[in-house]
């Protein structure tokens, strides 16, 4: 296709997206009573440049690093020499470089996808009764039955939708019908044919494929599912940032192993406006997820610890789990010229109190957890907060840097003691959200974001973004045995054909450019000699290597093992050797010079064995 034609494609796709997403808009009624998501995914590891089109700013894209949040209606796009990988709880989404998708659908139950193009691999860790996991390209649509490693391509250059089941189970529904994959089969359909589905059996691996089974080897070697909810995001990173000691008041609790002079929680990041929770807190560290988004932090013993408090199997997300002080009406704002807003992390036994609609559920699993008495709901802040005496716990800063996404920690301003004791309790930061923040460097040339190419739902089934996000009864579960209803040649059904399906083969690495990774970063506070907050000291207590596997270059290709092959066949003709009668005994040989060395000395006795030299 010429530069023209790709202009007016373009240009046709831009007016049908209007038209679709006013569609949208029809088939999905808002209602603004309705709950927020309990669920928020993650950016756990990224290469190159990642983007973010939230959908109320769906043309609006903004580069978004570690631990930025990924919720429903998100449109995600990696630059070509990029990669990045979502965590959300129950599993985690791979985008290979130049991936462009949009995140329909992510709460408690439910999982939706839809992929306009690119590289996708999706591992399911867990897929309850009730849960959901939909994926839809241009042309299929797959259900996703079982836990498993599943890779979608979407390739808009060829007009071909393929997937590949590694482990698990799918139904792809496309033109004709319904079809079942099992593992180690590939599927593809083809905007040329759309009625019928190329099966093989087999399919290669490629760098992309390495470094997906690098980061699973993280999750799946992480210990801290031994402390809290495996479905907790961002838990499998305290492994090697920080210890674990069990109290009897609060059971169990994570230290940092090292922190930045002058380092408390909340202090070390930036604030980002999150439709439809407000302002949510983006840490610094590479650890920086679940600490400041469950659970609470308390100051033990001149250390701060991190309780995540009863075990919870899906726990409830947060913006920021603070307290906040300040705003336009404080007498220091007045003086400083500006609003100047305070927060404190909440700690155990302080209850938090959502500015959004919650209900009594909600409130409970908010709270109950750590040990917040949730017989009577209070209608208002606390008049104080248990980590507001502790000394240097408090965060200043004026409003403008929330609303720039600025860092927080050199931007600090500090009151006198005189005026702290006047500072009101607020519920929240009384301040406006606007665009969001960081995010200033936007790359020339960007794609339309995933929301606006998709056409509508597919012809055989209702597409997953006009399932209505907000059903109060979950899903039945799909079904874990052979589903009958893709129709074979053996069972009454036609035989489909397509264009042969090519294999992938991994490129040459010579040929082919690394992806270009960020270099590890050392989580070390600020760096520009301000004050107290220049350096990194040890925080008491045990301490675990902070070592960290990003950037680490990965062979091309890995040797990926599909379903097991049935038993070889043996040739006519050929009759196996029958075992020997005896097995040869295994002689252990020992060096000459050894046997000297470990020889008795005559008229010795050796002496009985002793503890081992410590």
């Amino acid at each position: 296709m010429g530069e023209a034609g790709m202009w007016r494609a373009n240009a046709l796709g831009w007016l049908g997206a209007a038209l679709i997403l006013a569609w949208g808009c029809a088939a999905i009624p808002a209602r603004a009573d309705d709950e927020p998501p309990t669920r928020v995914g993650r950016v756990s590891d990224f290469g190159g440049e990642l983007y973010l089109a939230p959908q109320d700013r769906a043309t609006d894209w903004a580069t978004i690093g570690v631990n930025y949040p990924v919720t429903s209606g998100d449109n995600l796009w990696v630059a070509p020499d990029g990669r990045a990988e979502i965590d959300f709880g129950s599993g985690q989404l791979r985008l290979a470089g130049d991936t462009n998708l949009q995140v329909s659908i992510l709460d408690e139950h439910r999982f939706a996808l839809f992929i306009a193009s690119g590289r996708v691999i999706l591992r399911m860790r867990t897929l309850e009764p009730g849960d959901s996991a939909l994926v839809d390209t241009p042309y299929i649509q797959i259900q996703i039955n079982r836990p498993g490693l599943y890779r979608i391509d979407v390739a808009p250059e060829r007009q071909q939708s393929a997937l590949m089941v590694r482990e698990g189970e799918a139904d792809v529904r496309f033109g004709g019908g319904t079809q079942q994959i099992l593992p180690g089969h590939m599927a593809a359909v083809s905007s040329a044919n759309p009625a019928n589905l190329a099966l093989q059996s087999g399919f290669g691996t490629d760098g992309f494929d390495a470094w997906s089974a690098v980061r699973d080897r993280r999750y799946d070697t992480s210990t801290s599912g031994r402390y809290v909810s495996s479905e907790m995001v961002g838990a499998s990173d305290l492994d090697v940032y920080g210890a674990w000691e069990r109290y009897a008041t609060y059971g169990d609790v994570w230290f940092p192993t090292t922190v930045a002079v002058g380092w408390a929680p909340y202090r070390f990041g930036q604030w980002a406006w999150v439709a439809p929770w407000g302002w949510t807190w983006v840490d610094d560290a590479p650890w920086g997820y679940a600490p400041f988004h469950y659970g609470r932090w308390i100051w033990l013993s001149g250390r701060w610890g991190w309780c995540p408090g009863a075990l919870v199997r899906r726990p409830v997300w947060s913006p920021a789990l603070v307290g906040w002080f300040g705003g336009p009406g404080w007498a220091f704002s007045s003086s400083f010229g500006a609003p100047v807003y305070g927060w404190v992390p909440l700690s155990w036994g302080d209850p938090y109190q959502p500015h959004w609609r919650c209900s009594a559920r909600c409130w409970r699993a908010l709270n109950r957890p750590f040990a917040v008495d949730v017989a009577e709901r209070p209608g208002r802040a606390p008049a104080r907060f248990a980590n507001g005496e502790v000394p240097g716990a408090v965060t200043w800063a004026p409003a403008h840097v929330l609303t720039g996404g600025k860092p927080v920690a050199v931007n600090l301003v500090r009151p006198s003691p005189s005026l702290l004791s006047g500072a009101p309790v607020l519920a929240t930061a009384t301040i406006a959200g606007g665009n969001p923040p960081s995010l200033t460097h936007r790359p020339a040339r960007t794609p339309p974001p995933a929301g606006l190419l998709r056409r509508g739902p597919p012809a055989i089934v209702p597409s997953a973004m006009v399932n209505d996000p907000r059903a109060s009864a979950p899903r039945q579960a799909p079904p874990q045995t052979l589903s009958p209803s893709a129709r074979t040649p053996n069972h009454g059904g036609r035989t489909v054909s397509a264009p042969p399906l090519r294999e992938v083969t991994p490129a040459p690495q010579a040929s082919r450019a690394p992806s270009a990774a960020p270099a590890a970063r050392l989580y070390g506070g600020v760096t520009d000699g301000r004050g107290a907050y220049t350096g990194v000291v040890p925080t008491p207590g045990p301490k675990l290597p902070a070592g960290v596997d990003r950037g680490i270059p990965i062979p091309p290709t890995v040797a990926y093992p599909v379903i097991p092959s049935a038993p070889r066949a043996m040739p006519s003709g050929v009759v196996p050797t029958a075992p020997p009668a005896a097995v040869p005994e295994v002689r252990h040989v020992i060096p000459r010079e050894a046997a000297a060395r470990n020889a008795p000395v005559p008229g010795v006795t050796p002496a009985p064995a002793g503890p081992a030299a410590k």
